[in-house]
């Protein structure tokens, strides 16, 4: 699941929000004209205000790209990979911020995750303000059209945060004070669209980041409830793929979250690979699973671990670069390893013998070494890695790698 985020509320809750905008006020000012500034502001809207002086945004007022048409498409593409169409989460959210922002003088935006609104909510007053700044359905509230707001940094951060008054680059969103958060896909982990509240100067409190974020948290739990009923509808389909099977085998769905597995060291979630390199199918090393072959068959993915061969695959350890390259006859993959595998690997390499751990601390890290409790524990998270590289302790290579 999608770990919680912490917040960035623009003021404490002590702070009076307009008074506070003045001398925000004051901090732009002086950021354009060049002077010294009498305040200091949040680093992460100076480095937004870095890359709008850098890319060239103007202060003025900026018109977003409105496309109804873009925004149509991009809705027809915020499925999940469960079925959930945008349609059913504008819904989900409709009903949450509807009634909670009727008459508050505010107004809730649901955009797609890359920053395009599809639909708005809330205060009727407030909606027909928020139609003269271009913040109405179709329209892209991205950093290079409209400059810094919190739509766009709360997918660009992955996190939610406020932006407040004149912490907005341009002048006609300064008597507004935004609060957005990311809303993820907890089967993929990607965002997959935006929750904003927004509104006048005066109606502003950190309160409402927390109002933002915990409306995404519901959203997201009905989303994860979806997936964890799409996990059960595929494994009662897909049953049949493992009843008969006699050797270890794991079965998954297409974003490696585990729907059953037998004689496999249990877990919630395996690495398919990324979008760039995905695990296809053929016989080849899974992290964590070991020498397998794997059979993607669409919605599912089938692993079954067969017994390591010296004449069916190699080790190749690269110390300098920290990757350990894993050849499967023509096929080779590459896996990045952090510091202290590295000199497991390498140390054991170079052994003329099983090493207790203690001999392992002292070889592989003598100034000023770790405790025993230490290397057990990242041996045993290199050995869930590579289930066929390490024995048990005492420790000593299993297969040979050929150092680089």
């Amino acid at each position: 699941m999608v770990q919680q985020a912490r917040l960035e509320p623009a003021f404490f809750s002590d702070v009076d929000p307009v008074d506070y905008a003045h001398v925000l006020s004051e901090v732009h000012q002086a950021r354009l004209a060049g002077r010294p500034l009498p305040a200091r502001p949040r680093p992460v809207i100076e480095h937004s205000w870095n890359r709008m002086q850098r890319i060239g945004v103007p202060v003025e007022r900026q018109d977003p790209d409105v496309d109804e048409t873009a925004a149509a498409d991009a809705r027809a593409a915020m499925v999940t990979t469960y079925g959930t169409t945008a349609g059913g989460l504008e819904k989900l959210v409709g009903s949450i911020l509807g009634p909670t922002l009727a008459d508050s003088g505010l107004v809730g935006v649901f955009a797609t995750a890359d920053a395009r609104v599809t639909r708005r909510f809330g205060d009727w007053n407030v909606l027909q303000a928020a139609d003269g700044i271009g913040f109405v359905p179709g329209a892209r509230w991205g950093e290079n059209s409209v400059g810094t707001n919190a739509i766009d940094m709360a997918t660009r951060l992955g996190r939610p945060i406020q932006v407040h008054g004149p912490e907005h680059w341009c002048l006609d969103q300064h008597l507004w004070s935004c609060a957005a958060a990311p809303l993820h896909d907890p089967a993929s982990g990607q965002t997959i669209g935006v929750l904003d509240i927004s509104g006048p100067l005066d109606e502003a409190h950190p309160a409402i980041l927390g109002l933002i974020k915990s409306v995404t948290a519901q959203v997201e739990l009905s989303l994860r409830n979806a997936h964890l009923r799409e996990l059960e509808r595929l494994r009662t389909r897909s049953w049949h793929l493992v009843a008969d099977l006699q050797v270890p085998w794991l079965l998954c769905d297409r974003h490696g979250w585990v729907l059953g597995a037998s004689h496999v060291v249990p877990t919630e979630r395996i690495s398919l690979g990324t979008d760039k390199a995905p695990l296809r199918s053929g016989r080849q090393v899974v992290p964590g699973v070991g020498l397998c072959e794997v059979d993607n068959l669409g919605d599912v993915v089938l692993i079954t671990q067969v017994s390591p061969t010296h004449a069916d695959h190699a080790y190749v350890l690269d110390p300098a670069a920290s990757t350990l390259e894993i050849e499967l006859g023509d096929r080779t993959t590459t896996h990045h390893l952090s510091g202290r595998h590295t000199a497991i690997i390498l140390t054991l390499a170079g052994a003329h013998g099983a090493m207790t751990p203690t001999e392992l601390a002292i070889a592989a890290w003598p100034k000023p070494g770790i405790s025993d409790v230490a290397v057990r524990a990242e041996v045993s998270r290199l050995r869930k890695r590579f289930p066929s590289l390490v024995s048990a302790a005492p420790y000593m290579l299993q297969a040979e790698v050929r150092v680089r």
